[in-house]
């Protein structure tokens, strides 16, 4: 467990690491980059780690078989059930992690989880608002370094200045985020890891 993690956070993400270990790692990686950024810009790094640890854990709801897509792209029928995560991790945490169900809802901005946990204060609300893009950022970028998928062919993945023209056409009011993740300690080792 991670210093200062909270327990009841890592029992939920050790619950989807168990369900499907790849998913595991990528909300580790995701975690981690997101408190980069976070520390960065002078936020709670800490529960930054903790949203990006949690925030696929509606993915325990989607079949292992479907998961494991990583050479095709999903069809329509699988790629609706994926969908279904947004909700089913925003429902799963909003009673007992509600800033934490409102990052599991709304990473995917295009089927997000609109409402908030009715226990949100509206400071909480303005955190999670600043946070939602990070941990988006962070998802969409880590999925770009480590998924080998029809997606993102290996062109993309050549230089830093393509990744970052990809991430500055999908993100571009987040231009500092960018700059802070792939300047990041996290970035340049999934650059020479990933990269070849």
């Amino acid at each position: 467990m991670y210093e200062g993690t909270n327990k009841l956070v890592w029992d939920y993400f050790a619950s989807i690491a168990a369900h499907h270990l790849p998913t595991g790692l990528h909300s580790i990686r995701v975690g981690k980059t997101a408190q980069c950024i976070g520390d960065a810009l002078g936020l709670d790094g800490v529960i930054i780690h903790e949203m990006g640890l949690v925030h696929d854990i509606g993915k325990k709801a989607v079949p292992i078989n479907i998961l494991s897509l990583d050479m095709r792209p999903p069809s329509k029928e699988e790629f609706e059930i994926i969908k279904t995560h947004t909700r089913v991790g925003y429902d799963l945490l909003k009673d007992v992690l509600p800033l934490h169900a409102c990052i599991a809802g709304k990473h995917h901005p295009t089927y997000a989880v609109a409402e908030y946990p009715l226990l949100l204060s509206i400071g909480d609300r303005v955190f999670v608002d600043v946070c939602v893009p990070i941990v988006t950022l962070c998802d969409f970028y880590d999925a770009l370094m480590t998924r080998h998928n029809t997606a993102y062919t290996s062109t993309n993945r050549r230089s830093v200045a393509s990744i970052r023209e990809l991430l500055e056409k999908n993100f571009p009011k987040q231009k500092e985020q960018i700059d802070i993740l792939l300047g990041s300690t996290i970035g340049p080792y999934v650059r020479k890891k990933r990269i070849a």
